[in-house]
């Protein structure tokens, strides 16, 4: 291919540009230890970094469990997983899906059904309480750091 007097410039112009942007770009400043960073040790995390989302599940043992150590076992779980998803609730929201029926001008069938959807990692339970009537109760904690992208 033969270099012509209409290539020469743009070719001149966009060498200088590449040039002077290559000269532009600044290492990135590397620190090695926490000390070099003011206000933050080694060890410690900045808790103004992060969101404290705190939650209470509640659940119950399922109908037909005769052994009382099962049955608080069981509710405790329930609770559990109650928790869970209440941390994904406030975490990713919820989706919504309606459906009605109607005849007559009456509703003959409304369904409600919500779903939600995450990936919970390094949530912490922080207390667990039973009740008498079966009922148990989890209290759950999420941090969460404030620069990570969730959608």
């Amino acid at each position: 291919m033969k270099i012509t007097k209409f290539l020469i410039w743009p070719l001149i112009s966009f060498s200088m540009i590449l040039f002077l942007y290559g000269c532009s770009i600044q290492p990135p400043s590397v620190l090695t230890t926490a000390e070099e960073i003011p206000g933050v040790y080694e060890g410690q995390v900045n808790p103004s970094d992060y969101i404290t989302i705190r939650v209470t599940g509640k659940g119950i043992a399922p109908d037909g469990v005769t052994n009382p150590a099962q049955a608080k076992i069981l509710s405790e779980r329930a609770a559990e997983a109650d928790g869970y998803r209440l941390l994904a609730e406030k975490l990713r929201g919820i989706l919504v899906t309606t459906f009605q029926t109607t005849r007559h001008a009456q509703i003959t069938e409304d369904v409600i059904h919500t779903q939600t959807e995450a990936i919970l990692r390094a949530t912490q339970i922080v207390d667990i309480r039973h009740y008498p009537d079966g009922l148990s109760e989890v209290d759950m904690v999420i941090r969460i750091n404030k620069t990570y992208e969730y959608f």
